[in-house]
């Protein structure tokens, strides 16, 4: 959430100056913020660990012997 404040001086150089470039820079700081968001944020199903501690399991090795 706090990347979102970018978009104060966004849009206080719009009032100020142009507004299209304003627009464009809030669009940016929006993508920006959205694709962090998903970057960190939890994948639904996905615990975070491996289910075999990420080794190969026995069978593989028991095969080659």
């Amino acid at each position: 959430m706090l990347a979102l404040l970018a978009l104060v001086p966004a849009v206080a150089f719009g009032l100020g100056k142009n507004l299209s470039a304003a627009a464009v820079t809030a669009v940016n700081v929006v993508l920006i913020f959205t694709s962090i968001y998903l970057l960190v944020s939890p994948v639904e199903g996905d615990d975070g660990h491996e289910t075999d501690g990420g080794h190969e399991t026995d069978d593989a090795t028991d095969s080659a012997v």
